[in-house]
């Protein structure tokens, strides 16, 4: 049996204060009663004419998310794809968001916008995945599958050679 060492042994300590210290930062990021979220107006205009299936995800993904969050970016026109792939804010035309299929979202903590908190993006990336789960659906998450774009959530799979009718109600 090896044997462990004091410097192991103080190595492990200081690993489980700082993953104490952590969690109890983030204990007022939680939300007592997550229950009585409901969408903002931004949000709501955003999740408007999404898929069903994505928007029932973004329903259940807001109620069980330990971090709440707003929607910042929905179904998208081709020419507002256009721009943001001119602008380097997207990498393709064949956006999930063109099909309604794709959302971005912004964690937010305390009331106060945290996009620079990559944390609180995994933790709301792990509430969509849970929320997709359950209800028999996969989704994409940046924050988790990719490592950048954090904001997005994609439902799968992409529409090969099919037209979505949400394009077209914008």
């Amino acid at each position: 049996m090896p044997r462990i060492t004091i410097d192991q042994i103080d190595e492990a300590l200081t690993s489980l204060d700082a993953l104490r210290e952590q969690l109890e930062s983030m204990a007022d990021q939680l939300i007592p009663d997550a229950t009585a979220r409901t969408w903002s107006k931004r949000s709501q205009k955003h999740l408007k004419n999404i898929n069903p299936a994505l928007r029932r995800v973004c329903d259940r993904a807001l109620l069980i998310s330990p971090i709440d969050f707003t929607i910042i970016d929905g179904l998208r026109t081709l020419e507002e794809q256009k721009i943001l792939l001119s602008k380097g804010k997207s990498k393709t035309m064949r956006s999930y968001h063109l099909v309604g299929r794709a959302v971005d979202f912004i964690p937010y903590i305390s009331g106060k916008n945290r996009d620079n908190d990559l944390s609180a993006f995994a933790a709301v990336a792990k509430a969509f995945k849970m929320a997709a789960e359950e209800l028999g659906e996969r989704v994409t998450c940046g924050a988790i599958d990719w490592g950048w774009d954090y904001y997005h959530v994609q439902l799968e799979p992409y529409p090969v050679n099919q037209l979505e009718p949400y394009a077209e109600a914008r």
